[in-house]
């Protein structure tokens, strides 16, 4: 199935299906950017050995064949660019960086991220 644009990505789309599976503690915005969308991804924990730990269940589950879900093609759930979920995260992001949040306070600041529906 391809993307109405014309662009395709091939298996990128199931990143995000893994990281809501394996790192429910991230936060993750879909962009509806032009040509293929964008994933925002915050509250990273450098630390954080989940997806290592479990690399080949994640490989087993994910590297065969599957048919992309319409919705994924149809960017369901995705957002503008100019969706106040966006700002409301860059704006915690980059007060973070200006004051030098260790990544506890990072997550703690963006645990109240009003997600989009």
């Amino acid at each position: 199935m391809r993307a109405h644009s014309g662009a395709w990505t091939g298996d990128v789309w199931k990143l995000h299906a893994v990281l809501r599976e394996w790192r429910p503690d991230l936060n993750l915005i879909a962009l509806n950017a032009h040509t293929t969308g964008l994933l925002l991804i915050a509250g990273l924990d450098p630390g954080s050995t989940v997806l290592a730990d479990h690399y080949d269940d994640i490989v087993r589950q994910w590297a065969r064949e599957i048919p992309v879900p319409a919705g994924v093609v149809r960017r369901h759930g995705a957002v503008t660019s100019d969706d106040p979920v966006v700002g409301f995260l860059l704006d915690r992001l980059r007060e973070a960086r200006e004051e030098g949040w260790e990544v506890a306070r990072v997550r703690e600041g963006l645990r109240t991220l009003p997600m989009p529906v």
